[in-house]
């Protein structure tokens, strides 16, 4: 069952699971670099991996993440 978190702009994230159209393998680290809302009302946040990508689009949840604060 999703369980939801807080995100805050500079968290450290890790990522707990492979996401192949992103580019991003469980383990993969990010930060937070932006959370906003779209013309559309959905929720959009940008990460910034560790080594340099970023990632940016919308949070549809269900995403398996750990946050380190």
């Amino acid at each position: 069952k999703p369980v939801g978190i807080a995100l805050a702009i500079g968290d450290r994230v890790r990522f707990r699971e492979n996401l192949p159209d992103l580019k991003i393998r469980n383990g993969n680290c990010a930060f937070v670099r932006c959370i906003e809302r779209n013309d559309s009302n959905s929720i959009v946040i940008a990460f910034e991996l560790d080594d340099g990508q970023l990632i940016e689009g919308p949070w549809e949840g269900g995403i398996k993440l750990e946050v380190h604060h």
